[in-house]
């Protein structure tokens, strides 16, 4: 990261980490994780039971995406791009419905990153 001065504003820009992917994208990954983790365990906490159903399904997935659409308003991830699947009903094993477990939902985006550099050309006609 490089601290300078530009057009009288203090800036930090060029953000990295030790693998050199940028700073924003870390962030972002982890407040996606955290924001889709908190607000499954919070349809967990306050419904009383959550079903193994489709109903049940349906509810997890939704608040999965919820969760994601409030990644794209905070600029964090391209809204188009999101695709929640989970199993349906009839392809959770035994096993797992009676151990109470939900597997497999799994969540696809786009995250949109930023523009650290312009190209710009200009014209100029006398």
């Amino acid at each position: 990261t490089v601290y300078n001065t530009l057009a009288n504003t203090a800036i930090t820009y060029g953000g990295t980490m030790g693998d050199g992917s940028f700073i924003d994208t870390r962030m972002g990954i982890d407040w996606i994780k955290s924001n889709v983790q908190t607000n499954v365990v919070n349809i967990l906490l306050t419904n009383d039971v959550v079903p193994m159903s489709t109903q049940g399904i349906e509810m997890v997935k939704g608040t999965v995406k919820a969760s994601l659409l409030e990644g794209a308003k905070a600029g964090i991830l391209d809204e188009a791009s999101i695709i929640v699947t989970a199993p349906e009903l009839s392809e959770i094993s035994p096993a797992d419905r009676a151990a109470r477990n939900l597997p497999n939902v799994v969540a696809y985006f786009t995250l949109l990153g930023a523009i650290h550099n312009v190209g710009i050309t200009l014209t100029v006609t006398i």
